[in-house]
């Protein structure tokens, strides 16, 4: 059971990088161009240590053109997500709450199956969509700063949060297209994505000349993201290798997750473990059993 270790760690960095994202947005009042040099720096150290683990592992990085260009559309998706996601911080969003939407992924990405795979959609999944959807209805209804208080931030950052969900279903889909290319390499690509849309998006609102006026906690906590995207790439290998099935891993990851930083969202930003949080924590790993089809278990490791 080696891999359970190595998921618990990759749990655990994705919570890091959660509260981390957290803090950066509850320390800034407005989106501006600190969210694109997060961007940048995210996508340099992604790109630098995937080059040396490439270089060190005497990895081919030649692939084919459809490879290349979905993996640098996964970069670029993942761009736009971290911009979306530190948005909603930076607008107020639970991080709790937003772990949960997050995982909604799974209800677009049945229908993307569907249409592009050519995949059945079962009785057992659409009761998984209904169950997910009435665990949403149950954690708003029960959060204070999510339904009860609604304002003009809290409905935006809700929207936002459903975005990233609709792109992290997308970004799943690609991902699945080139489920044979090698994940360093392709991080190596999405690394160069997010560097080309972080530069791009600065130089058009020409915001280099401030770039030195931002003081050195957040290129601390920025540096610190990227090296948690590596460490979170690493255990998502080493649990893959230890032989850790996709379903039985992807489950027990989000649930792990969504736990873990609800606790430490608790502990750390004093966020409240309301009923709807108990609720989906203990709904979420029937109705994601329930979404799963079992032709995902045929998949290559790793994919």
């Amino acid at each position: 059971m080696t891999w359970i270790l190595w998921v618990m760690l990759e749990g655990l960095a994705i919570t890091i990088n959660t509260m981390l994202m957290k803090l950066l947005g509850i320390s800034y009042e407005k989106i501006d161009s600190k969210v694109f040099f997060l961007i940048l720096m995210i996508g340099v150290v992604q790109f630098v240590s995937a080059f040396f683990l490439i270089k060190r592992n005497n990895i081919v990085i030649v692939h084919t053109l459809k490879e290349k260009i979905y993996s640098l559309l996964i970069g670029c998706i993942s761009a736009l997500m971290t911009v979306l996601f530190m948005s909603a911080f930076i607008l107020g969003a639970d991080a709790g709450v937003a772990t949960f939407i997050i995982t909604l992924a799974i209800i677009p990405k049945i229908f993307f199956d569907r249409f592009l795979f050519l995949e059945t959609i079962s009785t057992r999944q659409y009761l998984g969509v209904i169950i997910f959807l009435g665990l949403v209805c149950i954690l708003l209804q029960s959060n204070p700063n999510a339904y009860l208080n609604l304002n003009e931030h809290t409905w935006l950052w809700l929207i936002i949060l459903f975005v990233v969900a609709f792109l992290a279903a997308v970004n799943e889909t690609v991902a699945r297209m080139i489920s044979n290319i090698n994940i360093i390499v392709s991080n190596y690509y999405i690394g160069i994505a997010h560097i080309i849309c972080a530069v791009i998006t600065i130089t058009i609102f020409w915001a280099w000349p401030i770039a030195l006026s931002y003081d050195r906690i957040f290129y601390a906590v920025t540096f610190l993201m990227g090296i948690v995207v590596i460490a979170t790439l690493s255990c998502r290998l080493r649990s893959y290798r230890s032989g850790s099935s996709l379903m039985l891993k992807s489950m027990f990851l989000r649930i792990f997750v969504l736990v873990v930083v609800i606790l430490a969202a608790y502990l750390i930003y004093s966020e409240p473990i309301t009923f709807g949080k108990r609720i989906a924590i203990a709904g979420f790993p029937f109705a994601f059993w329930l979404t799963r089809h079992k032709s995902l278990n045929n998949l290559p490791k790793g994919s």
